[in-house]
């Protein structure tokens, strides 16, 4: 279910019918927070009523989607026989790239318990919780960019979308700061009152976890101009870069910082990640000033 609602939604972006898809994600959040409530006074394990919640709710944020497409498909009539070979290619890379990205994502928690305990993992995605925020907005504006970056690259060029990028990133950085310093003097307050957690060190894992969250927005806006051009085996191996770096300072980190070592090793992956984006794009501009990237090869 959630599998489909994302697939929709990221359709329906493609289409800029950001309407249907705020008026979907409202419905979405709307019948989550219900059927979460249910869960917890209902006579049925929590957890399992829980996922039921999640499963029921992306059911229902997919029927509004469902009906727009269904009153107009916005696809051609024909055979997509064509189309399916040019993405072939493209959908490796990116399927590689992906479940690469996503071992790390959700790997590292069991490292941290291998290493260490579940207490630590607690700590640690706590903190992350109360940057949800910040890492919120860069996932929202990541899926509106991709189809406003085809339109920019189509009607203007690859300069004119970096430049575009890059006004974006400077408003969405002052809104981060704005509230990582918020965070920084209100984090204690949050952990004690809301999520009734008292955490040592909890700053240092403030400040890096602010500072993935910077890297973050910074590389995947940059990210998209890559993706619009194609360059998913690129990308690939920077993840698998990513991967390798970030498991193996990990590794020694938790050793000698504890809990918050699992952040310096994301921090060192995310960095490097970053840097090879920024290289890309750079590598990626000459090109079009030179001629030559007109017409990427799939999959390149």
């Amino acid at each position: 279910a959630m599998l489909e609602r994302e697939y929709l939604r990221g359709v329906l972006m493609l289409y800029y019918r950001p309407e249907t898809v705020l008026g979907a994600d409202a419905l979405f959040a709307g019948v989550l927070l219900v059927a979460v409530a249910a869960a917890l006074w209902l006579p049925v394990a929590v957890a399992v009523g829980a996922a039921l919640a999640i499963a029921l709710a992306a059911a229902a944020g997919a029927w509004p989607a469902m009906r727009s497409l269904a009153r107009d498909p916005g696809w051609r009539a024909g055979s997509a026989a064509e189309y399916w070979r040019r993405m072939r290619p493209l959908g490796t890379w990116a399927t590689v790239g992906a479940l690469l990205y996503w071992v790390l994502g959700q790997g590292w928690n069991y490292i941290v318990v291998f290493k260490l305990d579940t207490t630590a993992v607690a700590e640690i995605n706590a903190i992350r919780l109360l940057l949800m925020p910040a890492f919120l907005l860069t996932i929202g504006i990541k899926a509106l960019m991709l189809p406003m970056a085809m339109r920019w690259l189509g009607q203007a060029g690859y300069t004119f979308l970096l430049k575009r990028l890059t006004q974006f990133l400077c408003v969405l950085a002052l809104l981060d700061g704005v509230y990582f310093l918020f965070l920084w003097f209100t984090g204690e307050w949050l952990l004690i009152n809301v999520l009734d957690k008292t955490i040592a060190n909890y700053r240092v894992m403030i400040a890096l976890w602010s500072l993935l969250a910077l890297i973050n927005m910074v590389r995947d806006l940059y990210l998209t101009a890559l993706l619009v051009r194609q360059r998913f085996r690129n990308t690939a191996g920077l993840v698998a870069a990513t991967a390798a770096l970030s498991v193996t300072v990990m590794w020694f980190a938790l050793d000698h910082a504890g809990a918050w070592g699992a952040l310096i090793g994301l921090a060192a992956g995310e960095l490097l990640f970053l840097a090879g984006t920024l290289w890309l794009v750079l590598r990626e501009r000459r090109l079009r000033l030179d001629g030559e990237g007109d017409a990427p090869r799939a999959g390149a």
